[in-house]
């Protein structure tokens, strides 16, 4: 192969000759290499035991390898916890009579108790107690209208004439703790 000369591409023919060489040189070891790589992945076996131990960077490395036993160590399994539900609408959103009341008293009374006892377990226990006796105490049972009321008669959940409270249901009422 030969190229002129010229102004623009002022090369001597020689130098090509070597370039050739080189070409061929390279696309033969190419070749080489192609027949020798495989496509296929094979196993890879680990190194000798001998070569690791000690190899690592950090000294006494190759105790790791020798620990004894540590499960006689172990004591025994701890039970996890049981968590109760806390049904917190079982505490009506009404209530039409004195038991009734003294029902919803009494329920709020056993989630309460029950949310303090599994203060460890239950997140905001403390917030749902106090969220449970507002909610008892403002939305669910009525609260009294002022004396100075002219319809309390008749309005008045609790000073109406037509409801009367048993002495069970004061007692009921009265000695929740």
């Amino acid at each position: 192969m030969y190229i002129r000369p010229n102004a623009l591409f002022p090369v001597l023919p020689f130098s090509f000759q070597g370039m050739l060489t080189q070409l061929k040189t390279l696309a033969r070891a190419i070749g080489e290499a192609k027949s020798v790589v495989t496509t296929e992945l094979g196993p890879i076996t680990p190194p000798p035991l001998d070569e690791v131990r000690g190899s690592a960077a950090l000294p006494y490395f190759d105790r790791l390898s020798s620990l004894p036993d540590v499960e006689s160590l172990a004591g025994a399994a701890r039970e996890p916890p049981v968590v109760l539900p806390v049904k917190l609408s079982s505490v009506p959103d009404t209530v039409e009579t004195f038991s009734d009341v003294s029902n919803a008293l009494q329920q709020a009374t056993v989630l309460c108790t029950l949310l303090a006892n599994q203060r460890g377990l239950v997140q905001n226990s403390y917030a749902l107690r106090a969220a449970l006796i507002t909610h008892l105490f403002i939305r669910v049972i009525p609260l009294p209208l002022p004396p100075s009321n002219t319809g309390r008669a008749l309005r008045c959940f609790w000073a109406r004439k037509d409801r009367k409270i048993s002495h069970d249901t004061q007692v009921r009422s009265l000695s929740i703790y």
